[in-house]
C-alpha cells in the first residue's frame, strides 16, 4: 500500500505517500528526499524520544562508512522547514543527544 492514513490524537487525518514520499495534511503537502524520509521515519519510530545523531547516520549510511555529522544537521534543518509549513510536528533538538520528533497539537487551520 502506497498510501496511508494516520489519525492523530485529535482526529484530524494525515495522508502519507510512502512511493512519493509526500506527506499532506489539511491541504498542505511536502514532498521529502530519501534521505529525509529515512530520517523522518526514524524519528517517527521513536516518537517524541531523543534518537542520537549517530543512529540517524546509520540509517542513512552503512555504519563502516564516514560521513560528517553535520550532514545529519542539514537534512534536519530542510525536514524542519518542509514540517514547520505542514503545521504537522516538529523537530527538537536534545543537547548531547540529537533529535526527537514532536507533534505539534496547534488546529491545522
Amino acid at each position: 500500500m502506497a498510501t496511508l492514513t494516520l489519525t492523530r490524537d485529535d482526529g484530524y487525518d494525515v495522508l502519507v505517500d510512502t512511493k512519493t514520499r509526500t506527506v499532506s495534511f489539511f491541504g498542505r503537502s511536502a514532498s521529502f528526499t530519501l534521505n529525509e524520509w529515512k530520517i523522518l521515519k526514524g524519528l517517527y519510530f521513536d516518537l517524541g524520544m531523543a534518537v542520537k545523531r549517530e543512529v540517524l547516520l546509520r540509517l542513512i549510511w552503512n555504519a563502516d562508512r564516514q560521513v560528517e555529522s553535520r550532514v545529519v544537521d542539514m537534512h534536519v534543518a530542510s525536514i524542519r522547514k518542509k514540517l514547520k509549513k505542514l503545521r504537522l510536528a516538529r523537530i527538537a533538538s536534545v543537547y548531547g543527544v540529537g533529535y526527537r520528533l514532536v507533534p505539534t497539537h496547534e488546529k491545522p487551520i
